[in-house]
């Protein structure tokens, strides 16, 4: 069975994706646990850890506490 080189995914990189996209979804509908469980397993697994880092890089300049914040402080902040 051929594959060209670059369709060749290893499971570390699709660990760190499915955690990827879980926090992606997770932000989208405010599910700050999720968030926080994603980036956690993340360090958990050393092998997918680089990967889930590079990947989650914009999630940790979140305020992953922002569920408890009034709908007024998201207007300001825009």
């Amino acid at each position: 069975m051929a594959m060209e080189l670059g369709t060749i995914v290893t499971q570390e990189q699709l660990a760190a994706d499915t955690l990827l996209q879980q926090a992606e979804e997770a932000l989208h509908t405010r599910d700050t646990p999720l968030v926080k469980t994603a980036l956690l397993i993340g360090e958990e697994i050393p092998d997918i850890q680089g990967l889930v880092e590079e990947k989650t890089s914009s999630l940790r300049v979140l305020d992953l506490d922002y569920t408890v914040k009034p709908a007024a402080h998201w207007a300001w902040e825009g």
